[in-house]
């Protein structure tokens, strides 16, 4: 029997390159004939996304043509054309994987092709991606459901769209630009903001029916990473390129990261404000309709500050989300060249700092932590090295054990100053450090440690047997 390729229906998700899933990204490295829907006037959307996320350089793309065209004899003309052409492929033994927006499950075309090829037997698999209404739902700040609240999930062609949107719950309209009328309340999909009075939206819109408040504009927390301005994520690059407002923490951030910022975007310093003054800030950007991102260092979720900030916002009805960092740790322990779980050594990471002005509870004391003999990572604590000295050893630590004082990781004045533990306050003394570095304290800044077992040749694991 002659062996066949396989026919793949691929999503990649709602148009941003960072949401396609890694399968995904596989499957289109793994095919060598990508399948892409070609409009009237040769444009491929699909393929334009998917050329962000993967590089299809080689690949033969085979166009495939289909209609909107209202006679249904005319679609199915389009669909039998296209599964020819893939057939051809796929009689040849080639896999073929075709693109499609959002989810392959959700008014795709591949559906259709999909019931012909079988027909001829070649086999068919289904590659999941991100809808594009779960991405509209993250871009407006809202969840669709809350607690038993229904989701339905429509087109404008609906026999009774009337009557569908009267419906409990949320409703998710979709490919309906230019036929859902002006009664309905809707939320557009694109930009956050409706289309100018008088004009119409574009054709294959989607827009959510949604009880409640009016679109909201976002504010963005973005992790803006250690330091080195290239260790920013790029979905956080692009955040501050497109921002009206940046609020920053100016006595941590890397200014030359502010250089991202468009002309004329409002920069502010938080250092200088009150939480009170950065959330009067936010809340004039928001009903002025502009787009905010609230940068912090590192990563937001480590000692930024930022429960009080969402706190506020969600009682103020100011929709925002989260863009993660590459926390200050972790360049700490690249400056340092450091593992910080070795095995036999520690398994077990410590994030902490010292009490100070700002106290911390009684049962994270250093001493207590300390007493595991665990690894430890130390922030805002590098003006009281004495007194976290003399803590720290009242625990399993020794004055032998290894230390690091790491100032402004990734920095271009970043310094690593290992010591042993009994010297870590003189370390810092002679060297100026009085802030902006992390302590690491542990055995895995020593030498010897255990060779891992799931690289060990004598170690069978979930994808090897052990070698004998």
């Amino acid at each position: 029997m002659a062996i066949t390729g396989v026919f793949y229906g691929v999503g990649i998700g709602p148009g941003d390159p960072e949401l396609i899933t890694v399968k995904a990204v596989h499957t289109l490295q793994r095919c060598p004939v990508i399948a892409a829907p070609r409009t009237a006037k040769g444009n491929m959307l699909a393929l334009d996304i998917a050329r962000q996320a993967v590089d299809l350089g080689g690949k033969t793309i085979l166009p495939l043509d289909f209609t909107m065209a209202p006679d249904p004899a005319d679609r199915q003309g389009a669909h039998r054309a296209a599964a020819e052409a893939i057939a051809r492929e796929l009689a040849a033994g080639r896999d073929v994987a075709m693109l499609n927006l959002g989810d392959v499950a959700l008014f795709s075309t591949f559906g259709h092709l999909k019931k012909l090829l079988a027909a001829q037997g070649f086999d068919t698999v289904m590659v999941p991606g991100v809808p594009s209404f779960c991405a509209i739902a993250a871009r407006l700040g809202e969840p669709l459901t809350d607690g038993d609240t229904p989701l339905h999930v429509l087109t404008a062609a609906d026999a009774d769209l009337d009557k569908a949107l009267r419906l409990p719950g949320t409703k998710v309209l979709m490919k309906s630009g230019r036929t859902a009328g002006p009664g309905h309340q809707l939320r557009p999909a694109r930009g956050g903001r409706l289309p100018r009075a008088g004009r119409r939206p574009r054709p294959g819109g989607l827009f959510l029916h949604h009880c409640g408040k009016g679109v909201r504009n976002m504010v963005h927390f973005v992790g803006a990473g250690p330091g080195a301005t290239d260790l920013i994520t790029v979905r956080g690059a692009e955040l501050l390129r497109t921002a009206d407002v940046v609020i920053y923490a100016g006595s941590l951030v890397n200014p030359a990261l502010l250089g991202l910022c468009r002309p004329g975007a409002a920069l502010y310093n938080s250092a200088q404000l009150t939480l009170e003054q950065v959330l009067d800030i936010t809340r004039k950007a928001d009903a002025a309709g502009q787009q905010i991102v609230r940068l912090h260092t590192g990563d937001p979720c480590l000692y930024g500050a930022i429960r009080e900030q969402m706190d506020a916002l969600q009682e103020r009805g100011i929709s925002f989300d989260l863009t993660p960092g590459v926390s200050s740790f972790c360049g700490a322990a690249a400056a340092a060249q450091a593992e910080y779980t070795l095995p036999g050594v520690s398994q077990t990471v410590i994030i902490t700092r010292m009490a100070g002005r700002t106290p911390v509870p009684e049962r994270e004391n250093i001493a207590s932590l300390a007493a595991h003999g665990a690894t430890m990572v130390i922030f805002l604590s590098a003006g009281l090295l004495d007194g976290l000295q003399v803590e720290l050893l009242k625990g399993a630590y020794t004055a032998q054990t290894p230390a690091a004082l790491v100032y402004k990781a990734t920095w271009p004045e970043e310094k690593v100053l290992r010591c042993p533990l009994g010297e870590l306050a003189e370390t810092g003394r002679r060297h100026g450090i009085k802030n902006t570095a992390l302590v690491l304290v542990g055995d895995f800044l020593a030498a010897g440690y255990d060779r891992s077992r799931l690289y060990d040749p004598t170690f069978t694991t979930g994808f090897r047997e052990a070698s004998q």
